[in-house]
């Protein structure tokens, strides 16, 4: 279905792991902290999430504007 070169397939597989690792691991080990629940986890979940999308979003968009520049000089 996707070409593995493809960059929004890369993009899909950086989101996907992204969304797992932050949100699911971040929230079951903040709540298996003494005095913190499932609602901390997911804020805190959240939080990264957010800090970890912006710069992967800005560098895949920087990524595609560097390739339609090389386009353009050839």
């Amino acid at each position: 279905m996707f070409d593995l070169n493809d960059n929004y397939f890369c993009a899909i597989c950086g989101i996907k792991l992204l969304i797992y690792f932050y949100l699911y691991k971040i929230c079951i080990l903040t709540s298996i902290t003494p005095n913190f629940n499932w609602g901390d986890g997911l804020v805190i979940g959240g939080i990264i999430f957010v800090c970890g999308v912006v710069p992967v979003s800005y560098v895949y968009r920087l990524r595609i504007k560097q390739e339609k520049d090389m386009e353009e000089e050839v």
